[in-house]
């Protein structure tokens, strides 16, 4: 029962339900991704990604990433600082993502779909920002390039969007 609004129920396979359920799995993508972030830095799996992955970083960069963190300390004394940072705001956007949803939209609140849906704009736009650098440059990115951290969001959230809508309705 919503405590805001008592004649309104939530139901999780409602079209609201599904609406918060993809908000929240792309929360928790963020809140996941973002813990991980710090201590993968210096992983296997890691090395070879400077921003995208391996194959458009490689050829954006004239080198794989992971040649060039061996030849540049520099570069990796960088990645060392930035790490903690990404995964501080990606855990930001997590726990955002999720309370917002939780608290707002679960609870049939416009402001919360609004807000959800702008954020998640912002967050798209400056992942297109960041690839048209590469597309400038003349490099293809492939669906298979990009990390899940760049699609799933942007992916779900029309739908989640036109969801949340009917369900608000």
């Amino acid at each position: 029962m919503n405590q805001l609004n008592p004649t309104l129920e939530f139901h999780w396979g409602s079209s609201l339900g599904i609406s918060v359920i993809l908000f929240l799995f792309s929360g928790v993508l963020h809140l996941l991704i973002g813990v991980v972030t710090p201590f993968a830095v210096d992983s296997e799996f890691s090395r070879k990604i400077l921003m995208i992955s391996n194959r458009p970083d490689t050829a954006f960069f004239g080198t794989a990433p992971s040649q060039l963190i061996q030849k540049i300390p520099e570069l990796a004394k960088l990645r060392a600082v930035l790490s903690p940072v990404v995964g501080g705001w990606l855990i930001t956007i997590g726990i955002f993502t999720l309370a917002v949803t939780w608290f707002g939209l679960r609870n049939f609140q416009l402001w919360s779909l609004i807000t959800l849906g702008i954020c998640g704009a912002v967050l798209t736009l400056f992942w297109i920002i960041t690839m048209r650098v590469y597309f400038r440059a003349g490099i293809e990115i492939q669906f298979s390039d990009l990390p899940p951290i760049f699609w799933i969001p942007a992916v779900s959230l029309i739908p989640a969007l036109i969801l949340g809508w009917i369900g608000l309705k």
